[in-house]
């Protein structure tokens, strides 16, 4: 998935998902690819894949911060777990300024 769909939270509508749900044959996306229907947007994926700092996939962002620890479940859900403790706690303490 593209970083401009992981960092949006939006439902990933790109040609390349397309074909991995099964949704876009493979002659229609070799056509979509010849008459360049998708190259706006995959430069787009590029520029904000390169102004984040991406070089790989996977890349994981939380918080719209970039993970850079190792990608297994375990560690992703602890990394989670902390960004969400400190979203709470953030929450919080804006309560109590109130």
């Amino acid at each position: 998935m593209p970083a401009a769909c992981a960092s949006s939270g939006a439902t990933c509508r790109c040609p390349t998902s397309s074909i991995a749900r099964g949704d876009l044959a493979e002659a229609q996306f070799e056509k979509a690819l010849r008459e360049g229907r998708f190259s706006d947007r995959v430069a787009h994926d590029v520029a904000s894949a390169e102004s984040a700092g991406v070089a790989e996939t996977p890349t994981f962002f939380i918080n719209d911060v970039r993970y850079r620890g190792a990608h297994d479940l375990e560690s992703l859900e602890a990394a989670i777990r902390v960004a969400l403790r400190m979203t709470e706690s953030r929450a919080e303490l804006a309560r109590d300024e109130v």
